[in-house]
């Protein structure tokens, strides 16, 4: 069986401590126009990486971090950031900032 690449965008509610305390999955612009990111708690917009196929299941997961409205230029793991993923951030940043 063949081995595919899903990517998923999610927001983590995280503790004093870093700890991932919640997480909401969804698509990017739902995820930017849902939130009004309270100053009491520490959220994270995230781009996940899943690669693996249904007979072995997942086999890797890589997380990449928005900072500054940007996304780095590979996830955690090594794995290359798509340009498409980067002009589906700066679209949603451009939705939210303008409704």
């Amino acid at each position: 069986m063949k081995n595919r690449v899903h990517y998923e965008w999610a927001i983590e509610e995280s503790d004093e401590h870093g700890d991932v305390l919640d997480v909401d999955h969804n698509s990017i612009a739902r995820l930017l126009r849902g939130y009004d990111w309270p100053n009491d708690q520490r959220l994270d917009l995230v781009l996940i990486y899943n690669f693996g196929n249904e007979a072995d299941g997942l086999l890797d997961r890589q997380w990449a971090y928005v900072k500054d409205g940007e996304l780095p230029d590979e996830f955690d793991g090594g794995a290359v950031i798509p340009e498409e993923k980067r002009r589906q951030l700066r679209r949603a940043i451009a939705r939210d900032r303008s409704s």
